[in-house]
């Protein structure tokens, strides 16, 4: 009996694959015309409706396999074809909202006639496992299409900032710079005019001293808003950031493990951008003599940690921490998440998590169960 009840149970997965293959047209168009009817923004535009139609074709086939395999089994070739049609979607200015909105509707397709179909025979058990591999799909699609989109919208700004920083310094080197140089020149000239300075001298070249010093602030300020290397690579430019604060009484240790080639250029960038924050946190406000930075770099996930031996502080003040907002903000924008761990004598440990282009969640594959 067993037997049978296995055998039956697979001859119906096999059948509804058979069925959702030889209706993968008929499906693809109701979901194409489901997305007009929503008014959707993807429909307006013919590559990013051919995008949406092209990864509604990829949960097809990962429907079709996982019902001849009896669990759910999802193509990951596919990956980097969401990612690319995330980034259009982002350039086009489609929202990833948009996304979400088009998945229901593939979701609620699909589900449609899966359902019909089942409601003429005796498999109606077999809706379950179907909704399963749906959303397994959809969703894996759909990340993608989400961090694609926020790797593309921090590339903007990015570039705004740069663009920022080079305007700023050139409104000091042409606007502040030259006046403070002229009231340098000016001391110059008026101690060189006076006949017998005496007690104004000290005065007047603790002044010029001063203004040198401006100067120089000035010129070092200007130098690095308008300098940004390329991060060519995240534990070179770590490297060199750890060796330009460390003293003598700081030992910094970096450890960088795993491809760099798996992190796309805008994580590597803001990636960096966080643990130096981190780093310019510890050194500002722990007091460390230690700080130990570590990356791990996966196929479909960074994570990095920064740690120190400071004097911590108490978790309930983190909202005062200098730093700590922009950290937030760019761990957000890439989809990832940001912890801390701290107390008063015990040091801080940052922990970030940035999904890769690549990440698939290493959750059990549910399978249907035959016995």
């Amino acid at each position: 009996m067993a037997r049978y009840s296995r055998s039956a149970k697979q001859s119906s997965m096999r059948a509804l694959a058979d069925f959702i293959e030889s209706s993968r047209a008929k499906i693809l168009t109701a979901y194409e015309r489901e997305l007009q009817a929503m008014d959707s923004p993807i429909s307006h535009d013919p590559d990013s409706r051919r995008q949406a139609t092209a990864r509604a074709d990829q949960t097809v086939t990962d429907l079709v396999a996982s019902l001849r395999g009896g669990k759910i089994d999802l193509d990951q070739h596919h990956r980097l074809l969401s990612w690319d049609h995330g980034t259009a979607q982002a350039a086009g200015g489609i929202h990833v909202s948009q996304s979400l909105r088009a998945a229901v509707a593939l979701f609620e397709v699909t589900l449609s006639f899966t359902a019909e179909h089942l409601a003429q025979t005796e498999s109606a058990g077999l809706l379950e496992f179907v909704s399963l591999v749906l959303n397994e799909s959809i969703n894996e699609r759909i990340r993608e299409v989400a961090v694609a989109h926020n790797s593309f919208l921090l590339n903007k700004i990015d570039a705004a900032h740069e663009e920022e920083r080079r305007r700023i310094a050139r409104e000091l080197h042409d606007r502040i710079s030259p006046g403070v140089v002229a009231a340098q020149r000016q001391l110059e000239l008026y101690l060189e005019s006076l006949p017998d300075p005496g007690d104004d001298s000290a005065r007047i070249e603790s002044a010029q001293e001063a203004i040198r010093e401006t100067i120089d602030e000035l010129r070092t300020t200007t130098s690095d808003l308008r300098y940004k290397e390329p991060l060519k690579g995240l534990e070179n430019a770590l490297h060199v950031f750890l060796e330009a604060v460390g003293h003598p009484t700081l030992h910094p240790r970096l450890g960088v493990h795993g491809d760099e080639a798996w992190v796309p250029p805008a994580v590597r960038e803001e990636s960096f951008l966080i643990i130096r924050e981190a780093v310019r946190n510890s050194l500002s406000h722990g007091r460390p003599s230690m700080i130990l930075v570590r990356v791990d770099i996966a196929p479909y996930e960074l994570r990095a940690s920064v740690e120190d031996d400071g004097i911590g502080f108490n978790l309930e003040d983190i909202d005062a921490t200098a730093g700590l907002a922009s950290m937030r903000e760019r761990t957000a924008l890439l989809g990832g998440t940001l912890s801390m761990s701290t107390q008063p004598g015990h040091g801080v440990q940052v922990e970030l998590s940035v999904p890769l282009p690549g990440r698939r969640d290493e959750t059990d594959q549910t399978t249907m169960s035959t016995s």
